[in-house]
């Protein structure tokens, strides 16, 4: 019995290139769009006429990805599971890891939401926000905060999709979502003159939007991943197998997310000797790294399906395959990081005027994209690694590897070579120093992962 509809990728049989392609662009379009909503947040707050409203924006981001992080880890967890069950053709189990997913990331998202509203203000005060651009970014960071619950079950719903090798339905209702949020933010802002609570209360709304259209296409789906309220409860068993991936995959990007909320307390140091009582490093920054995020949502989307291929291969047992989809997994994700990384750089002129025009802000966005784009090539293959040990089922040893060799690495780099030099370039390199490292452990980890599946299944292997 096939559990595939005629849209979804059949991952386990054909070329692989074109399959990882054909899942990627979709999901990589869709991840353009979440990512969009923020940058559209802070090109239109630009225009509201008030001090230090891009900076607010950009300096949130760590403390509600902190959180979001958690969520979207525990999404892996989700789709590794249910794409396991597809590939071993089981589909109760398929069934019953939908609904179980669905009703974690409820819970997952009205904790994380309420532990987040709570925490905000003090969190960005210890970072080193003050004044101004602290109130700003409060205000901003708790209306965010109030939608955790729909941005969780948003990314565990393209989870669930991406799990079945369906990346259109999520490209379409994500635009039509992000199109909402423009709108939105266009309305807030210019129309009722608000400021950074415009451009929350816009995002929020494009989730509550999102979450509606993907329940809707879910429920109309044909096959075990139908979603039926009826059908929604906790399978202890099957969340404990969620867990077990993305607990690891959530704790490492929280850690990596609070390895950045470092840096960024570090960038606030140079701001507040630099500018003080101004924004102008923190704009900048802010900048760099919203355009440098269009690289790697791109990467990130094409690294997240990769988590897909593999689950539903080890679960069919195609381990000659699977070895022949590792290969072809680093060849996309170094192509594509180097096509996309590039050319923001070549483009970084038209884009950065869009955001900002001190020239304080303009230097420092060209020393971040310098490193953070000509290099990204180093993060591409970290994460691709890292994701690929994952759906093979080694989520722990993906996490530890970047645990220690960009999180603490980076906690260390900042509390010697930054604190002897003090400067934005001493801060910035050592993103491409920690993913190189990492890059290099993680392509290990895959090697051995792969050789002990093969050696613990050698009559699945001769079969193949």
């Amino acid at each position: 019995m096939s559990l595939l509809r005629h849209k979804d990728v059949n991952m386990l049989e054909g070329p692989l290139i074109p399959k990882i392609i054909a899942l990627a662009v979709p999901l990589m379009i869709s991840n353009l769009l979440q990512m969009l909503y923020t940058a559209a947040d802070m090109i239109v707050v630009a225009r509201s006429g008030v001090a230090a409203t891009v900076g607010a924006i950009g300096s949130t981001a760590q403390i509600i990805n902190l959180i979001l992080v958690l969520v979207v880890g525990f999404s892996v967890g989700a789709n590794v599971v249910v794409a396991r069950y597809i590939g071993a053709r089981e589909p109760d189990k398929v069934t019953l890891a939908v609904h179980t997913a669905l009703f974690a990331a409820a819970v997952f998202g009205v904790a994380g939401g309420a532990v987040g509203y709570a925490s905000a203000r003090r969190v960005m005060a210890l970072l080193g926000e003050e004044g101004q651009l602290l109130e700003l970014a409060t205000k901003y960071c708790r209306i965010r905060f109030v939608g955790m619950p729909f941005l969780a079950l948003t990314n565990f719903l393209i989870a669930i999709f991406r799990a079945k090798g369906d990346g259109t339905t999520p490209l379409t209702v994500l635009a039509l979502s992000g199109l909402a949020n423009v709108l939105l933010n266009l309305f807030f802002v210019l129309v009722l003159h608000m400021d950074v609570d415009g451009v929350a209360w816009a995002t929020v709304i494009a989730s509550v939007l999102s979450v509606a259209q993907l329940l809707f296409h879910l429920m109309r789906t044909e096959g075990p991943c139908r979603f039926s309220f009826r059908l929604l409860k906790l399978d202890w068993k099957i969340l404990a197998e969620l867990l077990r991936i993305g607990v690891p995959a959530g704790i490492q990007s929280a850690l990596y997310t609070v390895s950045n909320m470092l840096i960024t307390s570090s960038l606030l140091s140079v701001n507040n000797r630099v500018c003080p009582g101004g924004s102008a490093v923190i704009d900048g920054n802010s900048a760099a790294q919203s355009i440098a995020n269009l690289a790697s949502t791109c990467t990130d989307a094409l690294v997240t399906s990769l988590v897909s291929f593999a689950s539903q291969h080890v679960g069919a047992r195609k381990y000659r395959r699977l070895r022949t989809f590792i290969g072809d997994a680093y060849l996309c994700c170094f192509v594509f990081s180097i096509t996309s990384s590039w050319l923001l750089w070549l483009l970084r002129d038209p884009l950065l005027s869009m955001y900002i025009s001190d020239p304080i802000a303009y230097e420092t966005a060209y020393t971040r994209m310098g490193f953070m784009l000509r290099l990204y090539f180093l993060g591409a293959l970290m994460s691709c690694g890292g994701q690929v040990l994952r759906g093979m089922g080694w989520s722990m040893t993906s996490t530890m590897i970047t645990l220690i060799l960009t999180c603490l690495l980076r906690i260390v780099w900042i509390y010697t070579v930054f604190a002897q030099y003090g400067t934005l370039t001493s801060i910035y390199v050592s993103y491409p120093i920690s993913w190189g490292i990492a890059a290099i452990a993680q392509f290990i980890g895959v090697m051995l992962c792969y050789r002990h599946l093969t050696r613990k299944n050698q009559p699945a292997l001769a079969n193949d």
